[in-house]
């Protein structure tokens, strides 16, 4: 089951964002998600695989940050991210 209603068609950070409000609070979780965009030097997600980056960095920070950062990273493969690390040699 999702943590919340966001379906396929709200957009990476708006998914993000419902994500993190959800598990964290509304305080907690939009200040996550401005300070894990400010360190990525993005506005907004827009791509899958700007939500796969997004997400790995909270999985990076352990704890409840870091499931939420895996089940987002699950969403943005199932969305057409290559899932996989920017530094990450290509899959064949």
């Amino acid at each position: 089951m999702l943590l919340s209603h966001s379906t396929c068609r709200d957009s990476p950070g708006e998914l993000a964002r419902a994500k993190l409000v959800k598990v964290l609070g509304p305080a907690r979780g939009e200040r996550l998600f401005r300070e894990t965009l400010l360190a990525m030097a993005l506005d907004d997600l827009t791509s899958p695989d700007q939500l796969y980056a997004f997400s790995e960095r909270l999985v990076s920070m352990g704890g409840i940050e870091a499931a939420v950062g895996a089940l987002l990273g699950v969403a943005a493969v199932v969305r057409g991210a290559a899932g996989r690390s920017q530094g990450d040699a290509p899959r064949e």
